[in-house]
């Protein structure tokens, strides 16, 4: 979660309700947070992919899924399905051609 810092609060305290000032300001934080870690480039929307496949891959023990495509959209505020499928599912899955390559081989 990115949240504005209170100003003059102290450490640690979050300014609910107040949005950040320009989307710049959330790009940064993103990328010293991720310098911070060790993670390389990051940006804002490699935050929206990794909740992506987080939701797409989040299945029961029988591999039932937990979010189908319209979640994932609604998740995302995407107004098409086919634009979450197309840059946010399709590349994650890869296990089809993994399967697919296993039996070819």
């Amino acid at each position: 979660m990115v949240c504005r810092q209170k100003t003059g609060g102290g450490v640690g305290l979050i300014s609910w309700g107040r949005p950040f000032k320009t989307p710049a300001s959330v790009a940064k934080l993103v990328r010293l947070r991720a310098e911070e870690a060790g993670l390389g480039h990051m940006s804002p929307h490699d935050l929206r992919r990794t909740a992506a496949g987080i939701l797409h891959r989040a299945v029961s023990e029988d591999g039932a899924h937990y979010f189908d495509l319209l979640d994932i959209q609604k998740v995302l505020g995407h107004a098409n399905p086919a634009t979450t499928m197309r840059s946010y599912i399709d590349p994650l899955d890869n296990g089809v051609i993994r399967r697919a390559a296993q039996v070819l081989d």
